[in-house]
């Protein structure tokens, strides 16, 4: 059974599950509720799913509203339009959108243009290449 129904704020979707024996505890003891299943109760589980390969990791703070980031290529600000696989709270898994010497901006500049020369110090340029280093394979 499928539930269509996702969340437009954090994008969680609601799952349908089926429990075998909900009622009858899984281990005997003194508790009469210990091991059951009751309506309205909460538990915890563990989803498997295919591992999403191929694509970019980043934190959502460096995603603008929109879809896109800012980067730096041969010495120059560049946004980019990105195509996300999934968008989670934290962190974002990109497919594409991305052009060979990208570097991520990581930096808040304020109000930037596209194309504007940046100079990159020696500690920024480390961690922004880090950023973008490979896809997640």
């Amino acid at each position: 059974h499928s539930l269509i129904e996702v969340d437009a704020q954090d994008r969680q979707a609601k799952v349908l599950i089926s429990i075998k024996n909900p009622i009858t505890p899984a281990v005997e003891n003194n508790s009469n509720h210990k091991g059951r299943l009751l309506l309205g109760s909460y538990v915890d589980c563990i989803l498997f799913a295919q591992p999403i390969d191929d694509v970019y990791v980043l934190k959502n703070k460096f995603i603008k509203e929109g879809g896109y980031v800012w980067v730096v290529n041969d010495k120059k600000l560049y946004k980019r339009q990105l195509i996300m696989t999934y968008q989670g709270r934290e962190k974002s898994w990109v497919e594409s959108g991305f052009v060979e010497g990208d570097m991520l901006l990581t930096s808040n500049l304020g109000v930037i243009t596209e194309g504007t020369p940046v100079r990159l110090t020696s500690d920024s340029l480390a961690s922004d290449k880090l950023a973008l280093k490979q896809k997640v394979k």
